[in-house]
């Protein structure tokens, strides 16, 4: 059960990332630290040779920031990662072709 701070609860009905999104993004997001907290960011190639993998593009973008004692801070997604498709999109655009 993951332990999350009164603002994530309400950021993540706001943004519409659940929990069951939030347990995938740590699972198999991009770590990266922050300030003294830990950042996870979807990103393509994390999903790469997962069963995730063909939903990269709904996934992409989606980030969980954890405090340091693992409370989950805040959840939202990341415009700039979202507008960016990645590796595995423009090989599914290569072989369509």
């Amino acid at each position: 059960m993951l332990r999350m701070t009164r603002h994530s609860s309400v950021r993540s009905r706001q943004r519409g990332i659940g929990q069951d999104l939030i347990e995938l993004v740590l699972a198999y997001g991009h770590r990266r630290h922050c300030h003294g907290d830990v950042v996870f960011e979807m990103r393509d190639p994390s999903l790469r040779g997962t069963p995730y993998a063909r939903l990269a593009d709904r996934l992409r973008g989606a980030t969980v920031i954890l405090t340091k004692d693992g409370a989950v801070c805040t959840v939202m997604w990341d415009h700039r990662l979202r507008s960016r498709p990645g590796l595995l999109r423009r090989q599914r655009l290569a072989m369509s072709a």
